[in-house]
């Protein structure tokens, strides 16, 4: 995972007032497991970041100190990556469609 937070892992552990075996037994890992992740000796998987952010009532974002994410940047940046892939003519068709788009746009307002 990506920007995995050890220490906000601890802060909001101890927050909760959860000992490493109380979340671990949450999370069904064991505590050795919670007490690497809060250490940074490794990092958990999606599904037990999920675990993790489920028993700690918080957020995956939240878990990994993720302040926002950017889903328009996201999302331009798999559209640029895809449009690579095409044949002129394609890239072509599509800003067409684009340009079509923003004149019914404008006559719409």
């Amino acid at each position: 995972m990506d920007k995995f937070s050890s220490d906000k892992l601890r802060s909001l552990r101890e927050h909760r007032k959860l000992t490493q075996e109380a979340l671990a037994e949450l999370c069904e890992v064991d505590a050795t497991t919670i007490s690497g992740w809060e250490k940074g000796k490794w990092e958990p998987s999606l599904q037990n970041a999920l675990f993790l952010a489920r028993a700690l009532h918080v957020s995956v974002e939240t878990l990994c100190d993720i302040k926002s994410i950017d889903y328009r940047q996201i999302t331009t940046n798999k559209i640029l990556n895809d449009i690579q892939d095409l044949t002129e003519n394609e890239q072509q068709y599509i800003l067409d469609m684009i340009s079509g788009l923003k004149k019914l746009r404008t006559n719409e307002t």
